[in-house]
């Protein structure tokens, strides 16, 4: 049995992106995907950034002693990992559990910009876990 490629959520976070970065107003079924789409982009990176520290991914709390084990490292690139991956967690809460709409910012919309920001943290985390 092959393990699943967790880019494919970034893949995924991606085609979302393409789907509504033109977009001038975005529809509630819009900013919906996008939220979809920052998540995927967290759970994309998570795994990797996971498999750095020993932690049993099946437990309640895993996502803060990833990070915090990350963010303890001594190594350099790795206590980078734990920062990105701790500001694109806090992406995904918000995208998850906030549901205030995101609000419109001049002809983008803010749902549309943490998308791209969101793909932005999950591409840098990427080239620093295949530097190490």
């Amino acid at each position: 049995m092959n393990d699943f490629d967790w880019q494919e959520f970034l893949r995924t976070a991606k085609g979302i992106f393409e789907r509504v970065k033109n977009l001038h107003q975005i529809t509630m079924s819009d900013e919906a995907i996008c939220r979809i789409g920052i998540s995927r982009a967290y759970y994309a990176v998570f795994h990797q950034a996971a498999l750095l520290v020993d932690s049993d991914l099946h437990t309640g709390g895993v996502h803060e002693r990833v990070i915090l084990a990350l963010r303890s490292s001594s190594d350099k690139i790795i206590r980078q990992i734990g920062n990105d991956l701790n500001a694109l967690r806090k992406m995904r809460i918000r995208a998850d559990y906030d549901s205030r709409r995101y609000p419109p910012r001049g002809l983008d919309c803010n749902a549309v910009l943490e998308l791209q920001l969101a793909i932005n943290y999950a591409e840098t985390i990427n080239k620093k876990i295949n530097l190490l």
